[in-house]
């Protein structure tokens, strides 16, 4: 059975004693405390941390409405229900002042023991089920915290799977910056690599979804395109992803679709570059995300094909992925995106930024180095936002040639 722990305040003895052996008498069981002034009593709930407190309005030091103020405004007492007790405050104005300080009942005196008994009982519940609220917040709490600090351990594995920038730029790359910009701890985003002789192969990849399963989605990917430039010696672009495409699908059982169970509708965009140096030629593949080439202040956009790898792929009779070649030259910016930045809401209406503005940035900073172009890309999403949350993960790689 609860024990329940009271604190009745009030300045006059007789009132104060009146009150106590009302409770006593009502239920043995109740450990009652007394103070005689509304700073006595603030003390004493502070180290003893009542069930409930009944507490006189006028009183010497400290009244009840003072005293209820303090009370609410420090964690200890701040959802302890509090009883105002008065035979002078009665009107309705005075019963709204002492709800507005944060009492939860109100009592008129002289005190009717039957009024009395059913007002605590009554605030005694409610006391038991704040204490259960916070019992159950302090389970939910502990429970967010472990699965919050399994998904930071769990960012940290996807972290050291990217590729380190400086390795891209030893591949004959002059400069480059990648932001990239989860959503939330991990991503459904990520930014891929692999260099071979006088070739480099980059990719940014937007998977379905963003969090935990974008991530392994993500896992998915990356594990996918690198087992499929380490096995073919020499692959086009347009092949590689045809090879994605196919090993995604018998992952995720899309090829087992028969008109009847519609199979898991996750997949991937990919915007994928071959770069080959010897002579100064790329070569890109995309799938539902494009790769941007910004010479002398004119931009040229290739767009590859509108479908994804995996995912709504399954159903087109022709899902077959072209490559497209074109020259590259010195001080050259290449650009691969997944669409978080263009997604963010944001701006006086709250709207998407949009691809059009997206790429009017992208024009605009690409004769700025690249680690400058990063910093005025952070600060651009940062005024678009506003006060919004950010939409999806983003992943932005800019290459300088």
């Amino acid at each position: 059975m609860e024990h329940h722990s009271i604190l009745v305040v009030d300045d006059e003895h007789v009132n104060l004693m009146a009150i106590m052996e009302i409770l006593q008498e009502s239920n043995p069981n109740y450990k009652i405390y007394n103070a005689i002034n509304g700073k006595v009593a603030c003390d004493i709930a502070f180290k003893k941390n009542p069930s409930l407190i009944i507490i006189d309005w006028e009183m010497p030091v400290m009244n009840g409405i003072e005293a209820i103020k303090y009370l609410r405004s420090i964690p200890e007492t701040a959802d302890t229900p509090v009883i105002m007790s008065t035979g002078m405050m009665t009107s309705a104005k005075h019963l709204k002042t002492a709800i507005e300080a944060g009492a939860t009942d109100f009592i008129r005196k002289p005190i009717e023991k039957l009024e009395l008994i059913a007002r605590v009982g009554s605030a005694l519940k409610l006391a038991d089920s704040l204490k259960e609220v916070k019992k159950q917040n302090l389970l939910i709490k502990k429970k967010n915290d472990d699965i919050t600090g399994s998904i930071e351990y769990a960012h940290t594995i996807q972290y050291s799977l990217l590729p380190d920038l400086t390795e891209i730029n030893n591949a004959a790359v002059a400069d480059s910056f990648i932001f990239y910009k989860p959503r939330d701890i991990v991503s459904g985003d990520f930014y891929w690599y692999f260099e071979r002789k006088k070739e480099l192969i980059c990719a940014v990849i937007d998977c379905t979804g963003h969090g935990v399963p974008g991530a392994f989605m993500s896992i998915l990917g990356w594990s996918a395109l690198s087992q499929i430039v380490r096995e073919f010696n020499s692959i086009s672009s347009d092949l590689i992803l045809a090879e994605l495409n196919e090993r995604i699908k018998i992952s995720l059982k899309q090829s087992h679709y028969n008109g009847e169970i519609m199979p898991p509708m996750d997949g991937m965009e990919v915007s994928l570059c071959k770069f080959d140096f010897s002579s100064n030629m790329v070569e890109f593949a995309g799938a539902g995300r494009p790769m941007l080439l910004v010479r002398n202040g004119v931009m040229t956009e290739l767009k590859g094909v509108s479908y994804p790898i995996g995912g709504t792929s399954q159903f087109y009779a022709n899902a077959e992925y072209r490559s497209e070649s074109v020259s590259i030259q010195k001080n050259d910016m290449i650009y691969m995106f997944s669409d978080g930045f263009s997604d963010q809401f944001g701006g006086e209406n709250s709207r998407k930024l949009g691809s059009k503005k997206f790429k009017a940035i992208l024009l605009e900073i690409s004769n700025q180095p690249c680690k400058d172009q990063k910093i005025i890309l952070k600060q651009k999403l940062f005024d678009w936002m506003g006060k919004n949350t950010q939409t999806d993960d983003i992943c932005i790689l800019g290459l300088r040639i």
